[in-house]
């Protein structure tokens, strides 16, 4: 799979799955709306890996499988409190737990918590491994 059909992948499941806050996209400008409002709301982006690994030696049909992380960042009003951004956090966790969506698997997601928020917030990051196959005849 390429980089971008992966992108492409993982940002539509997101977008029909997710509806509890706003969505700011990797590239796009989450805006003041978001920045100065009173709504909790969510940052995704993609980290690849540098290399593609081989997982097959097939004689006819050989397996790659490109790795990457899907990180999450989720931004809450401090009045809001810890458990709304705990039940978010595991929201978002849920939505990627050993999820296959075409050729990416998930696997188990993990969250942390930001140390320095940005005034006025408490933020989580959220973040799961995943591999995308792709297959090439030979």
């Amino acid at each position: 799979m390429s980089l971008n059909s992966i992108r492409k992948d993982i940002f539509s499941y997101f977008q029909t799955n997710w509806t509890e806050t706003a969505i700011v996209f990797q590239g796009q400008d989450a805006g003041d709306d978001l920045l100065n409002g009173a709504n909790p709301w969510i940052y995704l982006y993609l980290l690849f890996d540098k290399k593609t690994s081989q997982e097959s030696l097939g004689k006819n049909n050989v397996k790659f499988v490109r790795n990457g992380t899907t990180a999450i960042k989720l931004y809450v009003r401090k009045e809001d409190g810890d458990s709304v951004l705990f039940d978010m956090a595991d929201s978002l966790e849920n939505l990627f737990r050993n999820k296959k969506i075409n050729n990416i698997q998930f696997a188990s997601p993990g969250t942390t918590i930001f140390k320095n928020p940005p005034p006025g917030w408490i933020g989580a990051s959220v973040s799961c491994f995943f591999g995308a196959d792709t297959h090439h005849d030979i």
